[in-house]
């Protein structure tokens, strides 16, 4: 069965770039928002999330190179700039990832932690397999269908909290990728509770360097961001 996970990480890992436009609803502790958004992701760690209003005006921007990251929102005259941490990376679409892994979670990646001990089990309630995998107090459960090896939940544990989950579902292949259309993350840090489903995507696209990398807009004070709080950052 882990084999079978692999190879369907694999078959996510076929994907270089995306560009999709998506509705993201999304609470916390810090309030609540929805709508429609442009989302382009390129590996290893390049993001671009446009927020727009229901008349398809730009209402915030982030954009990060891997390296450096810039965010906006109108209205605003400070525009937030700095390292490209998950901290800072998460300002716009808040998920506790660093780029990388943000950009493997946007096309449907599911990386495997390494781990000293793994059981798989048939959960009959959710009717897919289910492996548990332990390294020392952190533990992955994963909800694997049978036959394909596509994963539709995973869940990562720290003793008896559990940290983050991820739930895909609603699956379609382009050009014999499969790529889930709606992603729904759960973290117990901040109660966020964020659902992303792509309307319009397209994979393996040419995405120019200019679109993670935008300058603050003209009359905006640029503040540096920094990364304190963030985990190794």
């Amino acid at each position: 069965m882990l084999a079978l996970v692999r190879a369907h990480a694999e078959g996510a890992g076929a994907i270089h770039s995306l560009s999709a436009e998506a509705r993201v609803s999304f609470y916390s502790a810090h309030g609540a928002r929805k709508g429609k958004m442009i989302i382009l992701a390129r590996r290893p760690a390049s993001l671009h999330f446009s927020a727009l209003s229901p008349t398809d005006d730009l209402v915030a921007f982030l954009a990060s190179d891997g390296e450096r990251f810039t965010s906006f929102e109108r209205g605003s005259d400070v525009c937030e700039v700095g390292p490209a941490c998950a901290r800072n990376v998460g300002r716009l679409l808040p998920i506790p990832m660093e780029g990388a892994e943000l950009v493997g979670l946007l096309v449907g990646q599911v990386p495997v932690i390494e781990h000293e001990r793994a059981v798989m089990s048939w959960d009959a309630r959710a009717g897919a397999y289910r492996l548990d995998l332990q390294d020392g107090a952190r533990q992955q459960r994963l909800w694997v269908e049978h036959g394909s090896g596509a994963v539709r939940r995973v869940e990562l544990w720290r003793g008896d909290e559990r940290e983050v989950s991820v739930a895909y579902d609603d699956r379609h292949l382009h050009g014999g990728i499969d790529l889930p259309h709606e992603i729904r993350v759960e973290a117990a840090r901040d109660a966020i509770d964020l659902k992303v489903r792509y309307r319009e995507v397209e994979l393996n696209g040419t995405l120019d360097d200019d679109a993670f990398a935008i300058p603050c807009p003209e009359g905006t004070r640029a503040v540096e961001a920094p990364c304190v709080g963030d985990e190794g950052g």
